[in-house]
């Protein structure tokens, strides 16, 4: 995980490592920073010992005050590279793009690295390109119509931001976004408008889910804002108070884990 700080001018990184082995291992974690493919910056190597079928978890917290902010007309696109080395096997490389870029709202205006901003949006999920992208299996066509379909958007018909409206799977279109400047709420569909029940199962796993939808995109530059679910309470209000008062109730504890959960 990657979390970025433009007020604080800060760089945070978590890196998990996973041992599948009946032994516990040593390894040395070396991430560090590319711009355009040349590193810029080492985080500097930790050795860590990790038990056998379990995790360890690194943590990295460091000012960088030099670095340059992604914005939608200048998406400035930096590559964390994360090399592991074990004392046995084969050694491992990760690669996880990311912007270094901050939002934030105060009062009735959103804040994008300190600058305020008025967004001009499609809410319908129309300057995604998911729709363009659906027409090809190709991943080379795909992108290329996302790609053309975000810059006309963007360029041609003023959108700086659109939301990946009920949609499942949208890792392509975040892709783009990052590089093309789009900004993007991604709400997935498995959460939208549900109708409402009482079995409490039900409303945990829903949280969870939206968390892993977190855990799925929030390293993407283009990715500023969460929908927690799309016309839920709507729904509610007319099959009376105990299903509207319950089910808001839900919907409110949602919402404030996945802002709690974006920020880990």
């Amino acid at each position: 995980n990657i979390v970025t700080s433009f007020r604080e001018q800060r760089l945070q990184v978590r890196i998990v490592l996973a041992n599948a082995g009946t032994d516990a291992q040593q390894a040395i974690v070396t991430p560090q920073l590319l711009d355009a493919g040349l590193p810029i910056r080492t985080l500097g190597p930790r050795q860590l010992q990790i038990p056998a079928g379990g995790t360890m978890t690194v943590t990295y917290d460091e000012p960088w005050g030099d670095a340059v902010p992604w914005w939608p007309d200048a998406p400035r696109v930096y590559v964390l590279q994360t090399d592991v080395k074990p004392e046995n096997g084969d050694a491992d490389q990760h690669l996880q793009p990311f912007g270094f870029r901050e939002i934030w709202s105060d009062g009735i205006s959103f804040y994008l690295n300190g600058v305020r901003q008025k967004i001009r949006s499609q809410w319908a999920g129309g300057a995604s390109g998911w729709s363009q992208a659906a027409a090809h299996w190709d991943p080379a066509k795909r992108y290329e119509a996302i790609w053309d379909w975000q810059t006309a958007s963007i360029e041609d018909r003023d959108h700086q931001m659109t939301r990946t409206h009920n949609l499942d799977g949208v890792s392509e279109v975040c892709e783009i976004a990052d590089e093309t400047g789009l900004m993007i709420k991604v709400e997935e569909a498995d959460v939208a408008q549900v109708k409402f029940t009482f079995d409490q199962e039900f409303w945990n796993n829903a949280l969870q889910h939206e968390l892993r939808v977190i855990d799925a995109y929030k390293n993407h530059a283009s990715v500023v804002m969460w929908s927690a679910g799309n016309e839920n309470m709507w729904g509610w209000i007319y099959q009376g108070e105990a299903a509207k008062t319950l089910g808001n109730r839900w919907q409110i504890k949602i919402a404030k884990a996945m802002r709690e959960h974006d920020l880990q």
